[in-house]
């Protein structure tokens, strides 16, 4: 006799078999969703990595370019600064006193209240030349390693003040001493003009070294 399974033995097998199936799909799926989303979660990680390094270059050059940037400033103006002073202290060699105030001996030579005015003023003038020759040693400090020729014209101007304050105390001494001889007051006549003569030459220099020291402003900072 062949065995024939009733519908409701079919029913009761299906069920049974029905639920361990339907759990190992949910299972799969629910498997397959996380893979899916932890996938999707690392894709964006990864996407947010890379935007958050390529902003941090940027940022990085931005701030590398700023502080470049103001640091160029900033040397340039030092430089500027530096160059303005040259400038200032060879204009004030210019300007320093007028020679020519200096009467000549032979006018004075009878008077004593002029004698000692004049004395005066070449010691005034004698001290103003020393004061700028004073300075002299922190304008040579000063100027850029770089500017060789500009450096060469400062050291022959302070070689050619130095020679201008020495015929001013050669000068002041011709005043000081009175031998009352034509001979003398000629000598002490004649290195007045050398003052007021030399005093040409020191200008000269002195233009020299503003000329040079505008060019340089002029080539690398306007």
């Amino acid at each position: 006799m062949r065995f024939r399974p009733s519908l409701h033995f079919i029913k009761r097998v299906l069920t049974r078999v029905s639920i361990p199936i339907f759990i190992v799909l949910v299972l799969f799926y629910v498997g397959l969703f996380t893979k899916l989303l932890f996938e999707k979660t690392i894709a964006d990680l990864t996407f947010a990595t890379g935007i958050m390094a390529t902003a941090t270059i940027v940022l990085a050059g931005l701030t590398y370019w700023n502080i470049h940037s103001r640091n160029a400033q900033e040397k340039r103006d030092r430089k500027e600064r530096l160059l303005n002073e040259i400038i200032e202290w060879a204009i004030n060699i210019t300007e320093c006193g007028t020679e020519k105030e200096i009467t000549p001996m032979s006018q004075i030579e009878g008077d004593e209240m002029i004698r000692r005015f004049v004395l005066a003023r070449a010691t005034e003038l004698e001290l103003s030349f020393t004061r700028l020759k004073g300075r002299s040693q922190y304008i040579q400090c000063i100027v850029p390693i770089s500017e060789q020729d500009l450096q060469k014209i400062v050291d022959n101007l302070i070689k050619e003040l130095e020679v201008h304050i020495d015929l001013f105390t050669q000068t002041r001494g011709a005043i000081l001493y009175k031998p009352g001889t034509k001979e003398n007051i000629e000598a002490r006549d004649m290195m007045s003009r050398k003052v007021r003569d030399h005093k040409l030459e020191l200008d000269k220099y002195a233009n020299e070294v503003i000329e040079e020291a505008t060019k340089i402003k002029s080539r690398d900072i306007t």
